[in-house]
């Protein structure tokens, strides 16, 4: 033989070792965990220690992916349980929240970050790169989305990667039509060597497409009516990764119920790219509204906007407020708090007032945005500030304390410490009471100025059923809330005995008030909306309107000026409809996410504010 050929010969056998190793290096597998919901039903805890121990002792499972719903709803003790009980996992564990961790949060989703560690994750396993991030809502009923932050974290890691890099994808929502912004996602994931995404939510094992992308969603780590619950294992080998149920009270692994083939992703063979959402086709059939200017911020806005000549205020999840000029949307000023904000600015005598998740109220300077003063509570503000003609500030805490404090030096007067659950809304006033509900199922009346319960409403429902993102009105002796229970509740505002109460309106939280006070319009969970008579201590519907927006459950509220109401939804519309007859005259669709407030500026202008962070000026 040669000296040519041998060199020849050892350059083959050297390539052939070289692919057998690398396809030996990526044999592996891992568990995927999702939907522990740990806090919900008394097996949950028993059902994730039974899948720790069995993943513990199969030396085959390399790491966990943990694909959200984690918790039920995401409060301090459950999350202390749960960073405590996956103490106890032997293998590194990656995860991502779902909406079970962020919408309910009585922290404001702070507590999951300080103790878990944060809301993504980027990890390196045998030349497989594995992403995840959060799906909410945060903190607001409305289609899931993942946030802005989170999308932006998204784009950098995809820009740092390699064309080549495989990619695995984690995110607890599937990317289809049911998450607000899966467009974007697809589109960015499109961009690098993704190889297939995981999700939960659905608690079932399935796979699917999205675009050509290969996806999976899995089962429920809960066990609902059989013997114990089960997790998905998968194997990746020879460029093929397969999916099967393990149940730790069976002996073996059940057969797979999916396999994706793992190639290099092609964007130009994707033959699957369906046009992206456009709403102009349907504004221009619908809306009479014109935008005369927009932003996109960097970061959601859960909240809503304050207007004040010629200023547009607004907070975001980032933990910032910030002013914009109304004239052309540029930025005036902006003050950053400690954490997150789902707090909506209220404009007081040349103030601005918010709580933040950080702990403290603000009041700052409308003109300069510097601080006129803070006050440190001890636990999360979510709620939005109220300041009343005689200086008192009035606001809920995640822990179910409400604060009265000086609205011009910030000096505290009195703290009610009674809250059964987390307060979101923005109290009312009426007299010598102020009236706020919360995420407990109850509803209090609350002497202003000395602190004590007058009367409280206390049916003893379970929390998802409670009048907590409710804002309450009051007319005349009367005080109105929509809990999520469905019920319609006219309280008397003196005594709390119930003047009437009703389901028929079928709403769930979003509730206005006429322009000339006389009016109360509520949002229906189907289609409608609904005016009330208010003047009345009878339950006396004025009209009904079937504007056609499906199911909703936007908790945003109705807003009114002059002739007109705006009813924002959840589906990122807004119906205007005429005040006096319910009659549908335009609708304006600005996102797929949630509208998070129309604040009406005169009869012909207004801001309309969404979830995925945008904020528009519209003419109508």
């Amino acid at each position: 033989m040669t000296m040519k050929r041998i060199l020849f010969t050892i350059i083959i056998l050297c390539i052939i070792c070289s692919c057998i190793t690398q396809n030996k290096s990526k044999v592996f597998s891992f568990a995927v965990l999702a939907d522990t919901h740990l806090g919900s039903f008394d097996y949950a805890l028993d059902d994730l220690n039974m899948a720790i121990d069995d993943i513990n002792r199969n030396p085959d499972i390399a790491f966990v992916v943990i694909a959200g719903d984690i918790t039920e709803f995401g409060t301090d003790k459950e999350i202390s349980d749960l960073h405590n009980v996956l103490t106890r996992l032997t293998k590194k564990y990656l995860f991502v929240p779902g909406n079970h961790d962020t919408n309910w949060s009585e922290n404001g989703c702070t507590t999951f970050d300080k103790i878990m560690g944060g809301s993504q994750f980027s990890y390196m396993h045998n030349g497989i790169l594995f992403l995840g991030i959060s799906s909410g809502p945060y903190m607001r009923m409305g289609p899931a989305q993942a946030p802005r932050e989170d999308v932006e974290w998204l784009r950098k890691q995809l820009e740092d990667t390699d064309m080549d890099t495989p990619i695995v994808f984690v995110i607890h929502a599937p990317l289809s039509r049911g998450l607000a912004n899966a467009d974007e996602i697809i589109d960015l994931l499109k961009t690098r060597n993704i190889q297939f995404v995981i999700s939960g939510h659905t608690h079932n094992d399935r796979v699917l497409d999205y675009e050509g992308i290969p996806g999976i969603t899995v089962r429920s780590n809960l066990r609902r009516t059989d013997p114990c619950g089960g997790y998905t294992i998968v194997a990746i080998e020879n460029n093929i990764a397969t999916f099967a149920e393990r149940r730790p009270c069976e002996d073996t692994l059940r057969a797979p119920w999916g396999r994706i083939e793992l190639k290099k992703y092609d964007p130009t063979q994707d033959t699957i790219r369906p046009v992206r959402r456009d709403f102009s086709i349907e504004n221009a059939q619908y809306s009479k509204a014109t935008v005369r200017w927009e932003i996109q911020d960097e970061s959601d806005i859960a909240s809503g906007a304050t207007y004040h000549q010629g200023v547009v205020y607004y907070t975001n999840t980032i933990g910032q407020l910030k002013a914009l000029d109304a004239v052309n949307g540029q930025t005036l000023w902006m003050y950053r708090t400690g954490d997150k904000i789902f707090s909506e600015p209220t404009f007081d005598k040349g103030n601005i007032y918010i709580g933040s998740t950080d702990g403290h109220i603000y009041c700052i300077d409308a003109q300069s945005g510097q601080l006129v003063w803070k006050y440190q509570t001890d636990y999360p503000i979510l709620a939005t500030p109220l300041v009343t003609l005689d200086g008192y500030l009035y606001v809920g805490s995640g822990n179910g304390k409400f604060y009265a404090l000086d609205a011009q030096t910030g000096r505290h007067h009195w703290t009610f410490r009674e809250g059964k659950g987390y307060i979101e809304a923005r109290a009312a006033v009426w007299g010598d009471n102020v009236y706020i509900g919360c995420w407990g199922a109850e509803f209090y009346a609350i002497n202003r100025f000395t602190g004590d319960l007058t009367w409280k409403y206390a049916p003893g429902l379970n929390r998802y059923l409670s009048p907590g993102a409710c804002w309450p009105v009051v007319h005349d002796g009367k005080v109105f809330v929509q809990s999520s229970d469905k019920w319609l509740y006219c309280f008397d505002a003196r005594t709390g005995h119930i003047i009437w109460k009703t389901q028929d309106v079928n709403g769930r939280e979003s509730i206005g008030i006429s322009s000339d006070g006389q009016a109360l319009y509520v949002k229906s969970v189907q289609d409608t909306v609904v005016a009330l008579d208010m003047r009345t201590r009878s339950y006396r519907p004025i009209w009904k309107t079937d504007c056609g927006f499906g199911g909703e459950f936007g908790p945003t509220r109705i807003r009114a000026v002059g002739t007109y109401i705006f009813v924002p939804t959840s589906a990122g519309q807004v119906y205007c409809l005429e005040a006096a007859t319910g009659k549908a005259l335009w609708r304006h669709r600005f996102s797929n996410s949630l509208v998070t407030s129309v604040v009406p500026i005169s009869n012909k202008e207004a801001v309309v504010t969404t979830m995925d962070g945008k904020v528009f000026f519209i003419v109508f």
